[in-house]
């Protein structure tokens, strides 16, 4: 098994966990602990995102009808500025609210009236945000509609969004409402009057700040996490993490997820705990997509600015880069064939054409961390791939053969002269 995409969420920092970090390398860390020991952290492992969190003893409460967002919001940030100027640049994003509760519209839009003020006030004093942080499950779809003005407002000042996902007894149990319910808010749900985010959302960066097996989604029952279950098999919980893992990487607007939680302060929360065998059979494990060997500035291969397009296997293949997230996108005639990718050090990963018809009905995405020359295999035919800083977009178009021409009177008439002509040259070489 190996892990590209799965950090950790740290209550605690104990003996031991800045140096297994370190080499870990983990794409998302969150963190409760704002020690200065993280800072060494972040020096030694400059790729990972890392959140930070202030424990509120009271969350706001979006339901009240009452609740003013732009004064609590300002009041949230007056509690978290002060650890977020501690942590300085180790933090790359701050989250607000943890798992808000929005029960209607009206809810919902109060809570994107506070995430707004809060995402402005923050940028202001030079620091981005995750909006949202829902719990798992939640919010209705419906409620998405109100919540797009926070999302583009934190685009706009280069946040993002944060979901929490869990299950319950596994990882892959009602996946498509849990686990990976983050695919419903990002293409839509018709029969949940919501049609996903608009086309200019997205490429927003998705951060699953929470995630693991967790029996609270069960209601009625006490907090119960993976070690109620597996205390004597975490190799039966890395699998199922290695599953949501492989899932994960087929989203490319997915920066990590953060499995919940390493170093537990409160006993409340010790079942949940991977550290620290789980943790440290996850860094043993770890090829975050980012770690992959980097060539040398030298070896690099320019992008193509311009379109531009080659014919090649009986294929036309136009490709164009676009602003964007760092991917191989595009699409083939027809939906259902199956298209993998291998990068220069042959690591891989397959896709199905039509996954992402946004893109054309055999739409399809692939991660491409690396400018460099990719490959892409389907119906048993290669084709080489360069992907440049943002979304390399491929179009593949069939290219049928010509059929053989006609055949007119003239070209009858003309064929019976020249069969004269070679008689006549006949005979008359023969009289020679």
């Amino acid at each position: 098994m190996s892990y590209s995409l799965l950090g950790a969420h740290v209550n605690a920092t104990v003996s031991g966990m800045p140096e297994l970090f370190s080499e870990w390398k983990p794409p998302l860390v969150v963190l409760l602990d704002h020690s200065s020991v993280w800072h060494e952290v972040k020096a030694a492992s400059p790729d990972t995102v890392f959140v930070g969190r202030v424990y509120q003893e009271f969350e706001p409460n979006f339901n009240d009808p009452d609740f003013a967002p732009r004064q609590v919001a300002r009041e949230y940030c007056a509690s978290v500025l002060p650890w977020a100027e501690r942590m300085g640049e180790t933090c790359r994003y701050w989250q607000g609210a943890n798992e808000p509760i929005v029960s209607s519209s009206e809810a919902m839009k109060r809570f994107t009236e506070f995430e707004i003020e809060r995402t402005r006030i923050m940028a202001a004093e030079g620091f981005r945000v995750v909006v949202g942080t829902f719990s798992v499950g939640n919010p209705e779809l419906y409620f998405w509609n109100h919540f797009v003005p926070a999302l583009e407002v934190a685009q706009q000042h280069g946040g993002a969004l944060a979901l929490h996902e869990y299950a319950w007894p596994t990882m892959d149990e009602n996946p498509v409402w849990m686990a990976l319910r983050h695919r419903k808010v990002y293409e839509g749900d018709e029969d949940h009057l919501w049609d996903g985010l608009p086309a200019h959302l997205k490429d927003l960066p998705l951060l699953i700040t929470e995630c693991g097996l967790d029996g609270l989604v069960e209601p009625g029952r006490p907090p119960r996490g993976w070690r109620t279950l597996y205390r004597h098999e975490p190799a039966e919980y890395l699998r199922q993490l290695a599953w949501y893992d492989a899932e994960l990487q087929k989203d490319p607007y997915v920066v990590g997820a953060a499995i919940y939680c390493c170093g537990a302060a409160d006993a409340t929360w010790r079942s949940y705990d991977i550290w620290p065998a789980v943790a440290h059979a996850l860094a043993r494990d770890a090829t975050p997509l980012y770690r992959l060997p980097a060539l040398q500035p030298e070896e690099l291969p320019r992008p193509r600015p311009e379109p531009f397009a080659a014919q090649s296997s009986g294929w036309l293949i136009e490709t164009e880069l676009r602003p964007g997230p760092r991917i191989i996108a595009g699409s083939l005639p027809w939906a259902g064939i199956e298209i993998t990718i291998t990068d220069p050090w042959s690591n891989s990963s397959t896709a199905v054409s039509g996954s992402k018809p946004h893109h054309g009905v055999g739409g399809f995405e692939f991660l491409a961390p690396h400018p460099v020359t990719y490959t892409l295999t389907f119906l048993g035919k290669s084709f080489p791939v360069e992907a440049g800083d943002g979304i390399t977009f491929v179009t593949f178009a069939e290219v049928k053969s010509a059929p053989p021409p006609a055949t007119t009177d003239q070209d009858l008439e003309l064929d019976a002269v020249l069969e004269r002509l070679d008689r006549i040259i006949e005979a008359l070489c023969e009289r020679l």
